[in-house]
């Protein structure tokens, strides 16, 4: 059965840290930029907080979900604004085409998502920040939303069980999202408190 994996260039194009939950991911069509963003939409960086068993019904929701039409749809629309928003990026500045070239190959069949550099990172984050506001940084932002919702729909569709544990795993996000802006406040705040500065 074909699964859908994660989008290394889409991932990369919006800082997301979308998961995959399925253990063996196959290959997506060579002919697309990259390959589907993992069903399992919201982004986790502790799965392990899932039980075996929320993570078995989560991975079959997720493998009946893409049978969907909806999500098939949603998945072109989405390839098709990913690309339009890498050319976005390469018009304002064709030095970060090799950079998205990487993160493309990472995406490829049997290949693993690159590790970035911090001066990949910021690269990258200089020409997403180049094209916001623009017709295809809007496009790809509501195709990703309308791929997300499609997912979540067919997924509690497909296994009404799955609701809740979609839930959890928004909950999850929301606590480390919480604590990660928190810890890059406490610096600043604590510089501005320090005596005699």
């Amino acid at each position: 059965m074909k699964k859908i994996l994660l989008v290394a260039f889409g991932a990369a194009l919006t800082g997301s840290a979308l998961t995959s939950f399925a253990q063996s991911p196959s290959p997506a069509p060579s002919d697309s930029p990259a390959a589907a963003p993992s069903a399992a939409a919201p982004a986790l960086s502790s799965a392990t907080e899932l039980t075996e068993e929320e993570k078995a019904t989560l991975q079959n929701a997720t493998e009946k979900a893409q049978q969907d039409p909806s999500v098939l749809a949603s998945i072109d629309a989405m390839r098709k604004a990913m690309k339009d928003a890498r050319a976005a990026m390469v018009a304002k500045d064709p030095s970060i085409a090799p950079l998205l070239d990487k993160i493309e190959a990472g995406a490829a069949p049997g290949s693993q998502p690159p590790r970035l550099t911090a001066e990949e990172f910021t690269e990258l984050g200089a020409a997403r920040k180049a094209i916001v506001g623009t017709p295809e940084a809007a496009a790809w932002k509501m195709a990703t939303a309308e791929y997300r919702a499609n997912v979540q729909k067919a997924m509690i569709a497909a296994d009404p069980a799955v609701g809740p544990i979609l839930e959890k795993i928004a909950a999850l996000k929301m606590q480390a999202d919480m604590a990660r802006a928190s810890n890059a406040a406490s610096p600043a705040a604590s510089a501005s408190a320090t005596p005699g500065q």
